[in-house]
C-alpha cells in the first residue's frame, strides 16, 4: 500500500474508489492484480455531528419505604437545559479558545453542528460552563494553599 498522508489508526469506514471508466477511452477498467493500493485517510465531520437524544423519566415509587421520584439525568446533562456537556464544551472552547463574536458563535453551531440556537441560550452554555470551570479552578487553587499539588510548578502561584 502506499499511503499518501499519516493515518488516525482503524477506520471508521472504507470506501473503494474505483474510475467508473478509463480517462482516456471511456472503456470500462478493472483493478490490476498485485500492484499497490494509494490509501488515504481523513478525519471529517459528519453530515450530523451532533444527536438529539430525550430522556424520558417515568416518576417511580417504592412500595417499601413511600418514597417516589425521578431517575437521575445522566453526567453532563442539566435539568431544564437543552443541550449536553459535551456540545456546551465545544461551543465554550469556540468562544475562548477562538475569540469567535457572538454571531460568529451562533453561525458555527448553526452552521457546522445543524441545530437551530439563539444568543441568549449560548449565554446561557457559557456561563453555566463559566461556572464549572471556576469551581475546579477554586478547588485546585484550595488544595494548592494546604499542600502543594504540584499544579503550579511547585511555586505555590494561587496563594
Amino acid at each position: 500500500m502506499v499511503r499518501q498522508a499519516p493515518g488516525f489508526g482503524e477506520p471508521d469506514r472504507t470506501e473503494q474508489l474505483l474510475p467508473v471508466a478509463c480517462p482516456t477511452c471511456g472503456a470500462q477498467v478493472e483493478p490490476v492484480t498485485g500492484a499497490p493500493k494509494k490509501v488515504q485517510q481523513i478525519a471529517e465531520l459528519l453530515e450530523q455531528p451532533v444527536e438529539i437524544r430525550e430522556y424520558q423519566r417515568p416518576r417511580c415509587q417504592c412500595p417499601s419505604s413511600g418514597w417516589s421520584g425521578y431517575a437521575p439525568l445522566p453526567w453532563g446533562v442539566k435539568e431544564g437545559f437543552s443541550y449536553g456537556g459535551r456540545l456546551c464544551s465545544v461551543v465554550g472552547w469556540r468562544l475562548n479558545g477562538g475569540n469567535l463574536t457572538w454571531r460568529k458563535q451562533e453561525y458555527f453551531v448553526e452552521h457546522v453542528l445543524a441545530i437551530a440556537i439563539s444568543q441568549g441560550s449560548l449565554a446561557s452554555m457559557h456561563r453555566w460552563k463559566a461556572r464549572k470551570l471556576r469551581a475546579k479552578l477554586s478547588k485546585v487553587a484550595s488544595l494548592c494553599t494546604k499542600t502543594c499539588c504540584g499544579l503550579c510548578g511547585g511555586d505555590n502561584l494561587w496563594h
